[in-house]
């Protein structure tokens, strides 16, 4: 069989979905970049509408775990490097369905005591994949990318998130109010992280048990005025150091990590 190329229908689609938010949107899918993170969509049980190899990769293990009937197209060798968004693009891709995720798919989680982590105006896709993988790993129930936030189905943000995004619910395109209104509407404790104030909790000395949530800001500005007033509780994380704050995805880590350590406290009695 010819290798495709770069004219071919079914990689110009390829490269629309990696090109045009549009086009992901549309269709309701995510491109996934290699081997790992394409097994990571499998073992959530996503859907794989079509895998793209070079001849090099066509022994994969993974695509020896696909569903009967996914199409695998082996490409030209420079096809891959041309459609892609990085400099170094993986021998491997895949086109993944990925249905929406309504706000009230936490519901449940969050009524039984698990916790969230809310992102308002995060901009930057590496930290917004970092924050799902952190959130994942420490046992979030879901995760909210509120405001101006970046593209949960952004070719980066999907790398980055290295797999993460098909094991935990992300929320996408709902203002802050709306996140906020809901969750104290389902019994949720909602926290604003902030740098440390006279109004503040240190987050290791705060109870972080029960349904809550945690509301990070922007890279560059926190949380303004306006979304301060709207949270209650704010919560900062103590520095020894002559650092102001720390990164928002590293901030994040820290908070979930200590929510998920206090529920095992819990648990053991």
């Amino acid at each position: 069989m010819t290798p495709l190329a770069l004219h071919n229908q079914h990689v110009q689609r390829l490269r629309r979905l990696i090109g045009r938010r549009e086009s992901r949107l549309g269709e309701g899918c995510v491109v996934v970049e290699g081997a790992k993170v394409l097994a990571e969509a499998v073992d959530a049980g996503a859907a794989i509408d079509a895998v793209f190899v070079t001849a090099g990769a066509a022994d994969e293990p993974v695509l020896a775990r696909l569903a009967p009937g996914v199409t695998v197209h082996v490409v030209a060798d420079d096809v891959l490097g041309r459609v892609s968004d990085t400099k170094t693009p993986q021998p491997l891709c895949a086109i993944v369905r990925r249905s929406p995720d309504a706000l009230e798919a936490l519901e449940p989680g969050l009524r039984s005591g698990g916790f969230a982590i809310v992102a308002f105006d995060l901009r930057d896709p590496g930290n917004a994949g970092t924050l799902l993988r952190s959130a994942e790993a420490a046992g979030a129930v879901g995760v909210v990318l509120a405001g101006k936030s970046v593209d949960v189905t952004s070719p980066k943000v999907v790398r980055s998130s290295a797999g993460a995004l098909f094991h935990v619910p992300v929320v996408g395109g709902v203002s802050l109010d709306v996140v906020i209104a809901s969750f104290v509407g389902w019994g949720v404790r909602v926290w604003a992280a902030v740098v440390r104030s006279e109004v503040s909790v240190d987050h290791d000395r705060a109870d972080l048990l029960g349904p809550t949530a945690f509301v990070f800001g922007n890279e560059a500005h926190g949380l303004g005025a306006d979304e301060l007033v709207m949270i209650e509780r704010h919560l900062a994380i103590p520095m020894a150091g002559r650092t102001e704050s720390l990164n928002v995805s590293m901030s994040a880590t820290i908070v979930a990590f200590e929510a998920a350590r206090q529920r095992r406290r819990q648990s053991i009695g």
